[in-house]
């Protein structure tokens, strides 16, 4: 029945480009539903990718951590131990018998302080009133903290190349 209408060939035109619009519109949207679920599948690598990351510099951090605390409190405690010891080497007789000048004052603190001593002055060879052993234990403490800062400035840097190479 259908076979026997005659249509003019506008409509069969129109028809056909009707067609041809939903054939175009449906591949359209099949490309972007295949697109999307590569996208898909993209960003759940990368969030995959970046959790191993993250739980790669969690066990750094955690391994550089303990290790370097433990080596600052050895150093720490070494510190404690050789200020303990300056009485031993450091008696009060030697105190008594050797004060330490105030020239020698000067320059420990400026050299703390990172400063010029200034010029001398004729007061630089009198005693300072501190004894022989508080200095003793003020340059051992000095350097004792200088240990520990050393240990952290490595362990930064251990740190620092191995989170480069979790990358």
């Amino acid at each position: 029945m259908l076979r026997d209408v005659v249509l003019p060939p506008w409509v069969k035109w129109a028809a056909l480009a009707a067609a041809a619009l939903a054939l175009y519109l449906l591949g359209r949207l099949d490309g972007e539903r295949i697109e999307g679920a590569k996208f898909s599948a993209y960003v759940a690598d990368q969030a995959s990718k970046a959790t191993q990351v993250q739980q790669a510099r969690e066990r750094v951090v955690t391994k550089v951590e303990i290790q370097y605390r433990d080596r600052i409190q050895i150093v720490r405690e070494k510190g404690e131990t050789i200020v303990k010891e300056v009485p031993v080497y450091v008696s009060a007789e030697t105190d008594r018998r050797f004060p330490v000048p105030r020239g020698f004052v000067r320059v420990h603190d400026a050299a703390a302080a990172g400063e010029p001593a200034g010029a001398p002055a004729e007061s630089d060879g009198e005693a300072a009133g501190v004894v022989a052993s508080a200095a003793a234990e003020t340059i051992a403490d000095n350097y004792a903290e200088c240990r520990k800062w050393r240990e952290q400035v490595n362990g930064w840097q251990d740190y620092y190349q191995r989170l480069r190479s979790t990358e």
